[in-house]
């Protein structure tokens, strides 16, 4: 009755903790951009804003909204969707110069891997001080960060004007500058024109580019907040009996997550979130079952050792299509696409590390009683099977 008692109550903790603390659904990353450009003659401001799908979702009430049915004709889903996207952002974001508002005018919704949302604003007369506030930030979780980029139009710039870089986030949501002449300088062409000058679109360029650090703490908060790769990580712990074994499943995971987040995040392979996610949540069943081999082993390491390389190299491919989602969300290329998945790449790892190092000392000190594959393999093995199974059935009906 002790033994099974000891098996059950840390069981029934971790199941709690693991069902209770995140919910299963593919994961996202809070991440959004915008660049934004003046016509200082006219008094216009445009600007590209870019939102991923579900954030998308969240600020329109897309998942409430009476939406036509899949399939409807003429693309009537689509529309609406867009429709209420260009709505909500635009209602979420105020432009004023000199204290007077400036009235939006929506243009379009440009649906590529994320939402791009192109705005323009009249302004009342010439430009002073002007404010733009993006409120609808605030609406998003508070994790949540958004890239600004602005180009000021006085031609001092290369390509352009002087540009301006701001990371916003949901508490810090409002960007300022005093567009008002120098003293002393000759006044622009439009400046003195006392109505309201009706734009065209303001021509913007790609939109700004995340920096490696902001990269780098995407990949890591991806890995912090992914209960599922999490749990996958743990798994490898507890598979590795020594320091050696668990540098040997790291590197296993590391390299196959990295290839299929490198090609995901290239174009070169495209897999449906659909099919990534619950075969994720299907490796941790798999994962399950490994632990459990060794709990029955009462901790030899000969067993797993001749298949689970395999098996892990398999899973990390798996993962790999998963974690590319996020960066892909962005949209880059180029240049910017090289160092945002370097610094993704690193984030992943640096996250990783911090989370297996301490697990595996702490392990290693209570691997020394002789009960440790009672009190800890074959719970956890249980858990970790547990919640890849009811993800597996969640993610398929989702």
């Amino acid at each position: 009755m002790r033994r099974a008692s000891s098996q059950l109550v840390p069981l029934l903790s971790f199941a709690w903790l693991a069902l209770v603390a995140t919910p299963a659904t593919a994961h996202h990353d809070p991440l959004s951009r915008s660049e934004w450009r003046v016509h200082r003659a006219d008094g216009a401001v445009g600007a590209t804003i870019v939102i991923t799908g579900q954030d998308a979702t969240t600020l329109a009430g897309l998942r409430d909204a009476p939406l036509p049915p899949q399939g409807a004709a003429g693309g009537a889903r689509d529309e609406a969707i867009r429709a209420l996207i260009q709505d909500a952002v635009t209602r979420g974001v105020r432009v004023t110069s000199g204290g007077g508002e400036c009235q939006a005018r929506p243009l379009r919704v440009t649906v590529r891997r994320s939402y791009e949302v192109g705005i323009t604003w009249r302004c009342p007369k010439a430009l002073g001080p002007v404010v733009i506030d993006l409120s609808f930030l605030a609406s998003l979780p508070a994790e949540h960060r958004h890239t600004f980029n602005i180009d000021l139009g006085d031609g001092q710039g290369a390509g352009g004007g002087t540009r301006r870089d701001a990371l916003l986030s949901p508490e810090q949501h409002r960007f300022e500058w005093d567009f008002s002449p120098t003293p002393g300088a000759p006044p622009s062409p439009r400046a003195e024109r006392p109505d309201r000058v009706d734009v065209e679109l303001v021509p913007s360029s790609p939109a700004p580019a995340p920096s490696v650090a902001q990269t780098l703490w995407l990949g890591a908060r991806h890995i912090a907040g992914g209960l599922d790769h999490l749990l996958f990580i743990v798994a490898l712990v507890l598979l590795s009996g020594r320091a050696r074994t668990l540098l040997v499943l790291v590197s296993v995971f590391t390299v196959a997550h990295s290839l299929t987040l490198a090609a995901g995040v290239l174009g070169w392979v495209r897999l449906n979130a659909a099919i990534v996610e619950p075969l994720i949540a299907a490796s941790l069943v798999l994962a399950g079952v490994d632990v459990a081999l060794r709990a029955r082993s009462a901790g030899d390491t000969g067993r797993f050792q001749r298949h689970t390389p395999a098996l892990v190299f398999g899973f990390g491919l798996v993962h790999g299509l998963g974690l590319a989602g996020g960066l892909a969300e962005l949209g880059l290329d180029g240049g910017a696409l090289a160092m945002g998945l370097f610094g993704y790449n690193v984030g992943i790892e640096l996250a990783q590390v911090a989370i297996a190092v301490p697990l595996f000392v702490l392990c290693q000190r209570i691997s020394e009683r002789r009960d440790y594959a009672v009190i800890v393999l074959r719970p956890a093995s249980w858990v970790i099977g547990l919640c890849g199974v009811l993800w597996t059935v969640e993610r398929v009906v989702s």
